[in-house]
């Protein structure tokens, strides 16, 4: 007993004349010996803390959140963290932390005794009933973030195990990760940023904060530019992920909307922007100020296209990590805590640069038989452009009668946004039209031919075509694109639907072709009605 405390004096000593990251670490070493040999309880002042996460993090941002107890404060660092209510919203706010199952005693006490009261009276009180959590985002060792919950309780935890398949019991790629998944629900939340990155510098309100080009990988370089522009000033972000919910589909009457989405970090005036709708939200007497947003799709050398929205809010903001099942927890994969923006506006319009070309952009990517689509539109006022694409979608069942008559063809193109003016401005109709295609302006043909090896082999002729639906969207799978090598990729989506449709089989039309005999004409004999003179009948 006298060496064992001798060793906590030791470890206090140490802590007080190390880093707190190795203070933390020894901390937790010499209470954990203690309870294990002693069972001693701690004082309501001594600080339970688990090492630092030692998964991969994308930009080694990562959640510390600490538990506030009556009995005491307790530090533990789980890899994933989640808003699984709207922070917006200001109805409730929910929770949800990630993590191996590790030795963090108090919380594994309000786990325990969240269960043992579950059948007690709403208003029974016990000592880990109600309890407050910070969590703080951590970008290389500073603090980005504060999100600090109120009166929070345990409302469910379970141990899992996650698993790819059998791929943990065949390889040794992988493995096994068995974790703890616990919600949380709080009376409140509030998020802020520390003062010592608070920026107070005063923009001009014409001059343009520009956070920079982010560091993934996008396909064909092409990248969502998103400038904010706020009453105190305009600031310019370069998210990751773009989405496009809403503003572009016939059928549809919402809003236009959209949402990006980066890895969690600090942004002045966004975030102030995202707090004062949190603040005012549910609240009709209160006034939230509204904003524009221009969003460039655009490479370093070229912007193809820009949207922009007016009379913009923040509608919805949540924190989510991103991960694969266990390969996060065994290193095979990674965590990416992100920030998804929701924003809502009145409304919008767009802009288009470049020149219609009639002659396609090589396709750079590799297609399955060297097969691959060209697609030729012809717009009404005799413009022709000619498009290669790799992704050619026919949609639904052509073949389909309704009351005798075949339903309308649709199909879909899909590919990185790029050089496509013409297919904006027919796509930018669909604001302009009447609802559901009750107006058909602008119709157009196109022509697509699927090529096999540089040879012509099928060809579909639509006509009278018009474009219902337009989306730009980023893909991605994951926390891969944040971690690994493969990036995103911004992408446009046309879908088309046509009054007219007419197959071609090149190949079958050239073989059962009637070509006419090449026979000489009478007229091309030589004239016969007189002989020569050493002409002989034998």
């Amino acid at each position: 007993m006298y060496k064992i405390v001798i060793y906590l004096i030791l470890s206090k000593f140490l802590s007080s004349s190390m880093n707190n990251k190795n203070a933390i670490t020894m901390t937790t070493l010499s209470v954990i010996a203690i309870l294990a040999i002693t069972s001693t309880s701690v004082s309501g002042n001594e600080v339970f803390a688990a090492s630092v996460t030692n998964v991969k993090m994308v930009e080694d941002t990562y959640a510390k959140t600490t538990f506030t107890f009556r009995d005491g404060v307790e530090e533990i660092y789980f890899p994933v963290y989640k808003m699984t209510t709207s922070y917006v919203g200001n109805n409730r706010a929910d929770f949800q932390l990630q993590g191996v199952v590790e030795d963090y005693p108090y919380l594994n006490e309000a786990m325990d005794q969240a269960y043992d009261f579950l059948l007690a009276p709403a208003e029974t009180q016990y000592d880990y009933k109600q309890f407050n959590v910070d969590v703080d985002l951590v970008k290389g060792g500073v603090t980005q973030k504060n999100i600090h919950y109120k009166d929070c309780r345990v409302v469910q935890s379970v141990v899992d195990t996650l698993l790819d398949n059998a791929e943990g019991y065949t390889t040794t790629k992988t493995g096994f990760a068995l974790v703890n998944v616990i919600d949380f629900t709080c009376t409140s939340v509030m998020q802020s940023v520390p003062k010592e990155l608070q920026d107070h510098t005063v923009y001009s309100i014409s001059q343009v904060h520009d956070y920079g080009k982010n560091s993934q990988k996008l396909a064909e370089d092409v990248h969502s530019y998103a400038t904010f522009y706020f009453n105190q000033g305009i600031e310019k972000i370069d998210f990751p992920v773009f989405k496009l919910n809403t503003g572009f589909d016939e059928t549809s009457k919402e809003r236009p909307s959209f949402t990006v989405q980066g890895i969690a970090k600090s942004y002045t005036l966004l975030d102030a922007a995202i707090n004062k709708a949190q603040s005012v939200a549910g609240m009709p007497s209160s006034y939230n100020e509204s904003f524009k947003v221009d969003v460039d799709f655009a490479n370093d050398s070229t912007t193809f296209r820009t949207l922009k929205f007016t009379e913009c809010r923040i509608e919805e903001y949540k924190i989510d990590t991103l991960f694969d099942k266990e390969e996060g927890y065994t290193g095979k994969s990674g965590f990416a805590i992100v920030q998804d923006i929701t924003v809502t506006c009145a409304g919008i319009t767009t802009k288009n640069y470049g020149e219609v070309n009639e002659t396609p952009k090589p396709n750079p990517y590799i297609m399955g038989g060297l097969t691959q689509a060209f697609v030729t539109v012809k717009a009404d006022n005799g413009v022709q452009g000619k498009y290669a694409f790799p992704v050619f979608k026919q949609i639904g069942d052509i073949t389909k009668v309704i009351k005798k008559q075949r339903v309308n063809p649709v199909f879909e193109l899909q590919g990185v946004v790029s050089d496509t003016p013409l297919l904006y401005k027919l796509a930018d109709q669909i604001r302009t039209r009447g609802y559901a295609g009750s107006d058909h302006q602008g119709l157009f043909d196109a022509t697509v031919d699927i090529v096999h090896n540089e040879k012509l082999v099928k060809t579909y002729q639509y006509e009278k075509c018009r474009v219902t639906t337009y989306d730009s969207d980023t893909s991605s799978n994951a926390e891969e694109g944040y971690v690994g090598s493969n990036g995103f990729a911004l992408l446009n989506t046309f879908k088309m639907s046509c009054l007219g449709y007419h197959p071609e089989n090149p190949s079958f039309e050239k073989m059962n072709k009637v070509e006419q005999p090449k026979l000489q004409s009478s007229l091309d004999l030589r004239k016969t009605d007189s002989w020569g003179p050493n002409f002989k009948v034998q």
